[in-house]
């Protein structure tokens, strides 16, 4: 072979090293889809030239290295997305905001995860269709006892809007009623010594003295709340007619505290409250409260602490 011809070979192999080493490996890209329902989001994201990941949900949890995967939020909100993916290439960082919108009781109840002063619920003034009373049943519920605007300053009870009921995202809960009295069941008043006035037992309700518990919490439930009830509390049998009543499909409320204090609504016997919220939006609730109404020949008796009757009111939240 002629050296120019070896020298021209040689510059070609060398050229075509050089091309080869110069060329560059594609750098990775990222780009995050999701599909929301409820609380639970999965990820499907778009991604080229890259072989790791590296997710960052946005509420504190623990990264995730999956490609796809699926995170559950624990409340309502807006939470930037922070995905990672790295390659032969190198590396690159795609964001996206995710909008969780508040549907579980919890959030509704509380305010959320965010709202660390909780969210505070008051008697509602206005009538709302379904509000009143009736008896201890399974729905549909009998409403028997009529409701109006302000009803109770009908009754003169009305200074007993200005009771706050608290619940926090973290279970705690409180009660602040402002005058140092609350609304409470009639027989309750008249057998505790607490009744402040007169009762009303139109609608067996009455004013009571009550102090605040040192702690209280409280929890959701949807399992089937079963209430020993008496069915009539103008029953003059001794003992009166009681029986188990199932109630079912209910979201229940239960309110506990060491010293038997906490309530909801209408302060009564059982040492655990618990009432059910039939519809809560952000800003009101319909709950169904029991009342021990029966007053018969022994206040201390036992079945004055049996529920007598279910009252349907509406509570709304509270404004500054």
């Amino acid at each position: 072979m002629k050296k120019s011809t070896f020298l021209s070979f040689a510059m070609v192999v060398i050229m075509s090293v050089m091309v080869l080493s110069c060329k560059k490996t594609p750098a990775p890209n990222a780009e995050i889809f999701a599909t929301i329902v409820d609380y639970q989001v999965t990820f499907n994201p778009v991604v080229t030239d890259a072989d790791t990941y590296s997710w960052n949900f946005g509420d504190g949890s623990d990264l995730s290295t999956d490609k796809a995967p699926v995170h559950t939020y624990e409340s309502f909100g807006d939470y930037t997305v922070t995905l990672t993916v790295t390659g032969d290439g190198g590396s690159f960082t795609a964001t996206k905001t995710i909008s969780i919108a508040a549907t579980s009781i919890k959030d509704l109840l509380t305010g959320g995860q965010s709202a660390t002063s909780g969210k505070t619920w008051v008697l509602d003034r206005a009538f709302t269709a379904g509000d009143g009373g009736g008896p201890v049943t399974n729905s549909p519920y009998t409403i028997a006892i009529p409701s109006a605007e302000n009803v109770l300053d009908m009754f003169g009870l009305g200074d007993e809007y200005d009771n706050e009921f608290t619940f926090f995202f973290n279970g705690n809960y409180s009660v602040s009623p402002k005058n140092g009295k609350v609304l409470a069941g009639a027989v309750y008043g008249l057998a505790t010594g607490t009744i402040s006035g007169d009762p009303v037992f139109a609608v067996g309700l009455c004013t009571a003295s009550w102090s605040a518990p040192a702690s209280a919490t409280w929890t959701h439930s949807t399992s089937d709340l079963v209430i020993d009830a008496i069915g009539n509390s103008d029953d003059g049998n001794i003992p009166p007619a009681h029986q188990n009543v199932t109630i079912t499909g209910k979201n229940v409320i239960t309110i506990t505290s060491a010293d038997s204090k906490a309530f909801f609504g209408i302060k009564d016997f059982p040492a655990t409250a618990q009432f059910i919220i039939d519809e809560i939006t952000p800003n009101k609730m319909r709950v169904t409260l029991f009342l021990c109404g029966y007053a018969g020949y022994d206040l201390q008796s036992i079945y004055n602490m049996m529920p007598s009757n279910m009252f349907h009111l509406s509570y709304i939240k509270k404004t500054n």
